[in-house]
Parts: C-alpha cells; sequence; structure tokens
C-alpha cells in the first residue's frame, strides 16, 4: 500500500486526535458547569429539609434494621438510649426493608425485648439492591461502597438529620453527610470489627 493512503489515514487520524482534544476540553467544562449546578440545587433542597425540621433529629443509617441479627439489637439499644437520656431529640431510621415501620417495631420489643419511649421516624429506601452483594459478582466491596453513597443520598434528600449515625459500616457515606449539612456537620459511627 502506497505512500498516498497512508498519508490520509495518518493526516486523518492527527485531525481525530485534534478534534478529540479540542471537544474533550469543551465536554470536561460542560460537565463541571453540570455539576456545579446540581450542587447548588442539592444545597438548596437540603437546606429546605433542614428548615422544615423544628426538632433536633438524629438519623441512623441503618438499610437492614429489620433482620434481627446482633447488629440491629445495638441499633434498637442505642435509639432507646438516645431517647431516654433526651427527651427532644426525634430518631430517624434509613431503612430498606420492605416491613412496614409498626411491624418493624414490633419485631424488636419481640425479638431483643425493647421497648421505645416515643416514636421513630422510618425513611423507607426504595435502592437496596445498591449494597446488596448479589448486584456486583465483581468487585463486590467496590460496588457496594460506592452503591451505599446512591443509598445515602436517597436517604439524606427525604430527611437530612443534626446528626448521622452510620451503624453499617458504610464510610463512604461520610463524606455525603457532611456535605449535606450546610454549616455543620456532626458524624457517627458504630463499626465492629471481627
Amino acid at each position: 500500500r502506497g505512500g498516498k493512503d497512508a498519508f490520509q489515514v495518518s493526516l486523518s487520524g492527527a485531525a481525530w486526535r485534534h478534534y478529540f482534544d479540542a471537544n474533550m476540553v469543551d465536554d470536561v467544562c460542560m460537565l463541571l458547569a453540570v455539576l456545579g449546578c446540581c450542587v447548588l440545587i442539592a444545597k438548596v433542597k437540603f437546606a429546605r429539609t433542614i428548615a422544615q425540621s423544628n426538632r433536633f433529629v438524629v438519623g441512623f443509617f441503618h438499610p437492614y434494621c429489620n433482620d434481627g441479627g446482633g447488629g440491629e439489637r445495638v441499633l434498637w439499644t442505642a435509639i432507646q438510649a438516645l431517647q431516654k437520656k433526651h427527651s427532644k431529640i426525634h430518631c430517624v431510621v434509613y431503612s430498606g426493608d420492605k416491613a412496614d415501620p409498626e411491624a418493624i417495631i414490633s419485631k424488636t420489643k419481640e425479638r431483643f425485648g425493647i421497648t421505645l419511649e416515643r416514636p421513630v421516624g422510618f425513611v423507607m429506601l426504595d435502592g437496596r439492591h445498591w449494597i446488596e452483594a448479589s448486584s456486583y459478582p465483581r468487585f463486590t466491596l467496590l460496588g457496594q461502597s460506592l452503591g451505599s453513597v446512591v443509598l445515602a443520598w436517597e436517604a439524606l434528600t427525604v430527611i437530612t438529620p443534626h446528626v448521622f449515625v452510620d451503624s453499617m459500616g458504610y464510610a463512604f457515606t461520610y463524606p455525603l453527610a457532611c456535605f449535606c449539612r450546610l454549616s455543620y456537620c456532626e458524624l457517627r459511627a458504630l463499626s465492629n470489627y471481627q
């Protein structure tokens, strides 16, 4: 294959690279502008959810709150202790379970013998599949960690608490929880290592 065809191919390859680089800069600038707008919209939305609550809210991120294991005992014991010590605090549980709140509270009382002082709010999450191991046949831990951010976003756009308690060990949610509070962020984590 002669020189003229080879020259045309390499010229068009060079032109394509130049076109791609120039458009890539435009695309990156556009992406940053869109992300900036999303951040502003999110901050306004979070400001509204914070302002709507006139009580001090502690949110417990525990998508498996109805499983009845040791982690759930810790969750409900922590809520019970908080309610006994601080009468003006409102506790909210971010749950991915399909059971209704009354059934969850009933199971907690039956299984653990824990009776709560006051009602607990529930935010029922639809996106629990984001943290299911079965959703990620490869890179499971990475997928679950990134999926926990998506699930926390769903939770925090409904109610943004004054204190965010992660009781399941999803550390990737911490920066998001801090971002959602406009000025002051308090973060607590209950982690168990075996």
